[in-house]
This record gives C-alpha cells, structure tokens and sequence, in this order.
C-alpha cells in the first residue's frame, strides 16, 4: 500500500548493520546504504543558500521507503515515504490516477522520465493553516515535469519533490483551430 500524504519525518536510517542520522556526511550515508535508487541533480538557490538534493532510498514492497535530504554534504533531513515498490508492478501514468502528494521517485517508477524537464528554487515564508506566515522564507522546489503522450501532453507541477498540479493538454493534430484544444487542470 502506497502513502499519498507527505513524507513523515524519521529519526535515523539503518542499513544492514550501518545506521545514519540528520547531520552525517553523505560519505558516511554511502558507505553505510550504498547509492540511492533515485538522486536528482542539485538545485541551486537564488540567495547565496548552498544547494538541496534528495536521495531515495527502496528497499522493496517490505520495508520502509527512505527519502533523505542533503546540504553542503550533510544529512538535513530523513523521512519515511510508505512502502517501497521496487520489484512491483508500476501503478497507471495517467492524469486521472496520479494523486497529489505523490513523490518525484514514484513518478518516476510510474511514467519513467520525463521528456522535459525544469526546476527552480524560491522562497517562500512558512505558513500556518490558513495560508498565515508565521516565519521566516524557506527553501521550497518547483519543478515542471512533460510527458509527450500519443495525442496529449502530460504537464505535472511538483513542489519540495511531490506532485502539486497535473495539467493535460490534448491538442486536435493538423487544424491550428484554438477551438479544438481541450486543456484540463487538476490542483
């Protein structure tokens, strides 16, 4: 069973007999668990803040999946995300079955990679229920995720590595007619 909610936060990381917690060095995080299944590329900030990776970490259909974020070759954070799926059968990569929440990773086990792809960094103030800032600007990823499917264009919005929006394009090929193009947006 897979989680859709948020990844929830975890104190440490035990691989085998090796375990990692918040404020290890990647070298130590590699040398305990080996490479992750899933590392995007870091992504640099506006301000001078050093930049933000995450690693995924699948242990199969049985165990725990880890996601563990990195800065300046420190562990700053580990969470838990559900159940792995590796060695699973994928589930559907469609607009209608992507839930919001979803990780980058399994989005990826899912569709695979995107065609396109892009990503920044912003900051944004911390926020209580009800859209109240309550403190100071925080970090936060956005990505622009394509699928270029036969027919339509699959367009996913992640935030901080989780599904935000899923926008579906299709385009009736060959009449340049603006009135043939159906777009969908899911939030």
């Amino acid at each position: 069973m897979m989680s859709t909610a948020g990844a929830a936060p975890a104190v440490s990381l035990r691989c085998g007999s090796a375990v990692v917690r918040e404020g290890d060095t990647v070298m130590r995080l590699r040398a305990a668990c080996g490479a992750p299944n899933h590392a995007p590329a870091a992504i640099a900030g506006p301000l001078p803040l050093p930049p933000i990776v995450e690693w995924t970490y699948d242990f199969g259909p049985q165990k725990l999946l880890r996601q563990v974020r990195i800065r300046n070759d420190r562990i700053i954070a580990i969470r838990t995300d559900g159940y792995g799926v590796l060695g699973t059968v994928p589930e559907a990569c469609g607009h209608t079955s992507l839930p919001r929440g979803l990780s980058a990773y399994r989005l990826v086990y899912r569709c695979g990679a995107p065609a396109q792809r892009s990503q920044r960094l912003v900051l944004r103030p911390a926020q209580a229920g009800g859209g109240i800032d309550i403190g100071p600007q925080q970090p936060v990823v956005l990505e622009r995720w394509q699928y270029l499917r036969s027919g339509y264009t699959l367009t996913i919005g992640l935030e901080d590595g989780r599904v935000d929006t899923i926008e579906l394009d299709r385009r009736v090929a060959g009449t340049g007619d603006d009135a043939d193009d159906q777009w969908l947006r899911y939030r």
